[in-house]
């Protein structure tokens, strides 16, 4: 037997992929499920602040959150001030404490710089830094599924190191499997209504 969907099935089918959404797991860690653009901002030499917008609307002033990010998905990381450059390193670099409150335990640019992502030779893939000749604002990451887990963000400049966070880089949904859920329970219903 032959299954034929019509239109209406088709369009409800497509509506399963996935928009960017971002939830609260708690009161300093956000889930972002598809890319945005993060604006960074700082307030004094104590924290970074945060904001996006997604497809539920805008969100802002997040002092230092912890972010969850989806492997395969682009996200971009710009400082919309004129000052303390930003960074995304490893799981090396040396930091304490818990979401929302970390600090960076090194003063040390040569530790800071062999943590940053693309090492000590790239200082501009994964550095957006505002006093750069090259003007560089913008750090642009879609971490891959080989890439999933803990990655830290930091002020450049040593003696901020409260300025700190953490991101979690979790695996990209089963795309094709939710697909097929959804045309599975769509041929169910409409099954049971004949």
């Amino acid at each position: 037997m032959k299954l034929l969907l019509p239109c209406s099935c088709l369009l409800a089918l497509s509506a399963v992929s996935l928009q960017a959404v971002t939830s609260q797991q708690s009161s300093t860690v956000y889930s972002v499920t598809e890319g945005v653009a993060f604006k960074i901002a700082n307030s004094g030499t104590s924290h970074f602040s945060f904001s996006w917008t997604d497809s539920n609307g805008t969100f802002g002033n997040y002092f230092d959150p912890t972010l969850v990010l989806r492997a395969g998905q682009t996200y971009t990381f710009e400082r919309t001030s004129s000052s303390h450059a930003f960074f995304i390193a490893d799981d090396s670099l040396p930091i304490t404490g818990s979401d929302g409150s970390y600090s960076r335990n090194t003063f040390s640019t040569n530790v800071i710089n062999n943590s940053i992502l693309g090492g000590p030779d790239d200082l501009n893939t994964f550095v957006a830094n505002p006093y750069s000749d090259s003007s560089v604002d913008l750090i642009t990451w879609t971490p891959t599924s080989a890439e999933q887990g803990t990655y830290y963000y930091s002020c450049y400049i040593t003696g901020h190191p409260n300025m700190s966070g953490s991101i979690q880089v979790v695996p990209e949904p089963a795309t094709v499997g939710l697909l097929l859920s959804g045309a599975v329970l769509l041929f169910t219903a409409l099954r049971r209504r004949k």
